[in-house]
Order: structure tokens, then C-alpha cells, then sequence
């Protein structure tokens, strides 16, 4: 089963707040939906269920800085900001692309 894609509005504010060159910082993680939860469920393993980090990324206050901060730092493992792996893979290579 295929997961839903983060939101086109969280992938854009957080390509902009890149492209703006105003340091992302780690501040934001006090205010994250998912401080309280597990970290199992945003790291899977191969075939594991990423619904449940998805949802939490869809209502967290914090998910543009999140995927941002991934993106800046080159995360290769986890769900953040509601992105998986691949997902950061597509944006980085569009990051590229436009500079």
C-alpha cells in the first residue's frame, strides 16, 4: 500500500524558507507533533508502516522547519516533515536543479 505524499503547501514553505537563507536552527523541535512519540514509528524499517508518522506530520505545527531542516542537513533516514527518504531525494534533486 502506497502512503500519501506530504502536502504541496509543506514542500513549498519549506523549499522557500531554504531558498530564503534564513537558518532553519533546531528550535522548532520543542513544538513538534511528534516529541512525545516514539521514534520507531518516523525511523521504520524496510516494509514497516509509515501511516502513523505520516498523520502526526500532517497536524504538527512544525513540519515546514522539519522537512527544511532534513533537507538542509541531508537526513537520509526517517520520515520528517511527512517526507520519507525518496521523497527528500526527489526535493534534493530538485534544489539542485534550481540553483
Amino acid at each position: 500500500m502506497r502512503t500519501a505524499r506530504p502536502t504541496a503547501t509543506v514542500v513549498d514553505a519549506a523549499l522557500e524558507l531554504l531558498a530564503s537563507g534564513e537558518p532553519v536552527g533546531d528550535d522548532w523541535r520543542d513544538r513538534a507533533a511528534c516529541r512525545d512519540m516514539p521514534n520507531e514509528l518516523f525511523f521504520p524499517t524496510r516494509g514497516e508502516s509509515v501511516a502513523e508518522a505520516k498523520a502526526a506530520c500532517a497536524r504538527c505545527p512544525v513540519a515546514v522547519r522539519c522537512l527544511a531542516f532534513a533537507l538542509e542537513s541531508r537526513e537520509q533516514h526517517g520520515i520528517w516533515g511527512g517526507c520519507a527518504e525518496r521523497d527528500r531525494r526527489v526535493l534534493r534533486r530538485q534544489l539542485g536543479s534550481a540553483a
